[in-house]
Order: structure tokens, then sequence, then C-alpha cells
């Protein structure tokens, strides 16, 4: 199975003091979907922290280069950064 690109898909709901953080995957330009949707797929990421201030959304997170997930290549291989 071909998957194109890792998605991370993040936010911080402040008036319920809760954050939440999506590891997705995206075949196309489309809708991410979760990685626990496909078989032997799971989430890989660890929720540090988050907040939201002056307009801006600020999530930390942990994850592994090399997870072992079959459905994702190692990040070391081909990995972009993107501020959002």
């Amino acid at each position: 199975m071909l998957i194109l690109c890792l998605v991370l898909v993040g936010w911080v709901d402040n008036e319920k003091q809760r954050i939440t953080l999506i590891d997705a995957l995206a075949l196309a330009n489309e809708r991410p979907f979760e990685d626990t949707a496909l078989p032997d797929g799971h989430n890989d990421v660890l929720l540090l922290s988050g907040r939201e201030f002056h307009g801006r959304t600020q999530i930390t997170f942990r994850r592994k280069l090399v997870t072992g997930d079959p459905n994702v290549r190692s990040t070391s291989e081909n990995f972009v950064r993107l501020r959002a």
C-alpha cells in the first residue's frame, strides 16, 4: 500500500480545556483519515502539551522517526516540516 503523506491534525479547545492531536494519513489531495483505521495501523504520537495564546496554537508532541507502522515510511526517509 502506498501512503503519500503522514499528517498530524491538532487543535486546542480552551473552553473544554482539551487538546486533540490525531495521527492521520492522506492518500491524495483529500481529507486525511486516522492511521488506526487501517489494518495494523496505530497512533504513534505522544501529546505532551498544547495551548492557544493570542490567536496562535502551539502543540508539543513526540513521535519516533521509525515507528514500525507498516502503513507509513520512516520519517527520516522523507521529512518535511510545516508550520501552520
